[in-house]
């Protein structure tokens, strides 16, 4: 095969060894690794590479370079173990040389799985980096060493500050600094900036946020950004996370979350009274902070510096019970880095924490408005009860009522009939009487019969025309009974109805409430304070380390010192004085190529703003702008400090002699 290349294989049959040769066309360093236990399986390979070698009778031997077994590093330690039985190394060729790798699985012998597949990865050492981004765990004890990794989630809460670790893969050398950023976040999340300096592994990131802070949750996205050879490479960087606490498994992640709580605070928040604290090599300053605390967190906080500078001393102090205010001492070694540099603290105290308060005062509320609703749906239920019985009296009169029409009805009816019956007795009987007076119309007592019958027959009429028209009245008032009866049955089915609705609802509402109250009472209980070790981040505490402790104020000579050969000049030289320096400076000015001056050393005195730079240009000094370096030396705490400054000076030609005429 030709190299770089990668080649694919298994681990079968039993006893299986693949053999792959190639022959280098160029001289380098190439990477060799065997991909196998990584890709999820029970293997442990290993490789021997050998450089073919041909005698002069043409024969063929194999001459062993390496044997590798494992070796590739464990980035992430115990939070990010990255160790592995796959072999990794790396091998030098020479042009023209032929090579052969075995590949086996150690346990080859012993068992036969085509399943077992792997690939070898031969490719040029070629500088290069991966970063891989955790959630930080907790270090609840003050005593670091007893802090272990653990599974841990990402929650920033009000007011507080919440931490990852990003560990670096160096390969094949690499080992300049990396800047890692987080993007896509909310304007109220502040940090997200940081580094892992040249030559280290790891560093940690703090995210932090104020009072204002809102409920968010979402994907992180980090990127690093560093420089290879001569290309600046950004890319995202991959994530992690511990599947095991105490156990050092962790794996791979498509991204990390995060949530922030705007409700529930952070115990305490501890930050730097100044947006940056600044001091010189060789110097200290007070390092003033705020200690925000919350009702539970008022005991003593034990803080240690991490993430310090090399070569800056802050020793660990303690913040005393209920102090919201604090001041440590900070000391500048010499050999600390110049410029603007970043540290944070880890607090560590016992607090009484109440859980879950927002969702506490939520279930009180939930419990408070269903006793509300259900006020409201007894109420109706109530109502609904009353307006069942007023109907069900209703229907009792109206079947009441309806009963006496109906009695009505029935004697009216009966008298009908018989005012019926009578109108045709009466009838017969006047036609008899008429039929009587038509056979003998002489006889006046018939003739008064029919009379008397035809008033007796007008009578019965108009008595069956009243007991009609009675019994039409009293049919009409049963009919209307009867549908007031109806009405008021089918209001009471309703009521009922409604009422049983009410009622059911009455008992769902109860139901509901016992459960608000069972769920608020559950809720109360598990937020009652419990002491708990917690171990809190301070603010990213930021810190500028200059040079020196004073510096020349203003620019010396501004248009260049002007002087003609020949003759003295003064140089004022002013300094400005920082961080309570006080001591003396002592000025020398280097000179190069410049002929025919001196310049006396001068020193600015213990307190002193400035002083004079004597400076004697002799008569054979050439003419020109000379460019000249002035160094001022002085002592500041336990570092020597140096600054450098320039003027320009001018020579000028020395002046021509006046001539003195003789006196004739």
């Amino acid at each position: 095969m030709k190299i770089p290349c990668e080649a694919a294989g298994r681990f079968y049959p039993r006893g299986d060894r693949d053999w792959f040769e190639f022959t280098a066309e160029e001289d380098g360093v190439f990477k060799v690794e065997v991909r196998s236990q990584r890709l999820g399986l029970g293997t442990d390979p290993a490789y021997v590479i050998h450089q073919v070698l041909a005698g002069k009778d043409g024969k063929e031997t194999a001459k062993e370079l390496k044997f590798q077994d494992d070796g590739l590093p464990n980035v992430g330690g115990g939070h990010f173990g990255t160790v592995s039985d796959d072999p990794f190394g790396e091998i030098t060729v020479k042009k023209g040389n032929r090579y052969r790798v075995l590949v086996r699985d150690l346990y080859s012998d012993s068992r036969a799985d085509p399943r077992n597949v792997y690939s070898l990865v031969i490719r040029k050492s070629t500088p290069d980096f991966e970063v891989v981004l955790l959630p930080g765990f907790p270090e609840s004890d003050a005593d670091n060493k007893k802090n272990k990794p653990g599974v841990w989630g990402s929650l920033l809460r009000r007011n507080g500050t919440d931490r990852y670790i990003a560990y670096v893969d160096r390969k094949n050398g690499y080992a300049g600094a990396i800047d890692l950023e987080f993007e896509g976040l909310p304007e109220f999340i502040k940090g997200g900036k940081g580094q892992i300096s040249a030559g280290k592994n790891s560093t940690t990131l703090l995210l932090h946020v104020g009072a204002e802070a809102a409920d968010w949750e979402g994907l992180l996205k980090v990127f690093a950004k560093a420089r290879l050879g001569d290309q600046d490479v950004r890319r995202e960087v991959t994530y992690g996370t511990l599947l095991w606490s105490g156990l050092s498994k962790a794996r791979l992640t498509s991204g990390v979350g995060m949530a922030v709580s705007g409700t529930e605070p952070s115990p305490f928040r501890i930050e730097s009274a100044a947006p940056e604290n600044e001091m010189a090599h060789g110097g200290s300053l007070e390092l003033a902070l705020k200690v925000h605390r919350e009702e539970g967190a008022q005991g003593k906080i034990t803080v240690n510096a991490v993430n310090l500078p090399p070569n800056v001393e802050l020793k660990q102090f303690t913040v005393n019970d209920k102090q919201t205010e604090a001041k440590v001492k900070v000391t500048i070694k010499p050999g600390a880095p110049v410029g603007s540099q970043s540290f944070h603290f880890r607090c560590n105290t016992e607090v009484q924490y109440k859980r879950g308060l927002a969702l506490v005062d939520a279930a009180k509320k939930r419990h408070e408005k269903m006793g509300g609703i259900l006020k409201s749906i007894s109420g109706l239920h109530t109502e609904k009860k009353k307006a069942a019985d007023e109907s069900r009296k209703k229907k009792s009169m109206a079947e009441g009522k309806v009963k006496k029409e109906t009695e009505a009805l029935s004697a009216a009816k009966k008298i009908s009939e018989a005012a019926s019956a009578n109108l045709k007795t009466m009838g017969e009987k006047l036609k008899s009487a008429e039929e009587a007076m038509n056979n003998n119309p002489a006889d006046q007592g018939l003739v008064k019969a029919k009379e008397d019958a035809q008033k007796a027959a007008e009578a019965s009429e108009a008595k069956g025309k009243e007991a009609s028209e009675r019994f039409t009245q009293v049919e009409k008032t049963h009919k209307a009974s009867i549908d007031e009866a109806r009405s008021a049955d089918a209001a009471l089915k309703k009521a009922e109805a409604e009422a049983k609705a009410a009622r059911e609802r009455e008992e769902r509402a109860k139901k509901v409430l016992g459960a608000a109250k069972k769920d608020a009472d559950g809720l109360s209980n598990a937020a009652k304070p419990k002491k708990v070790k917690v171990g809190i981040y301070s603010v990213p505490i930021n810190l500028k380390i200059t040079q020196a402790a004073f510096a020349f104020e203003g620019e010396l000579a501004p248009g260049g010192l002007k002087v003609k050969a020949g003759q003295p000049v003064d140089l004022p030289v002013k300094l400005q004085r920082l961080y309570g320096f006080n001591e003396e400076v002592k000025i020398k000015a280097v000179l190069k190529d410049v002929k025919g001056v001196k310049i006396a050393d001068a020193a600015v005195g213990k307190g002193k703003p400035d002083s004079l730079l004597k400076i004697q240009v002799e008569k054979t000094a050439p003419p020109g702008k000379y460019d000249i370096e002035l160094q001022a030396t002085g002592k500041f705490g336990s570092a020597n400090h140096t600054v450098k400054g320039k003027f320009q000076l001018v020579i000028e030609a020395p002046e021509e002699p006046k001539k003195v005429e003789e006196k004739k």
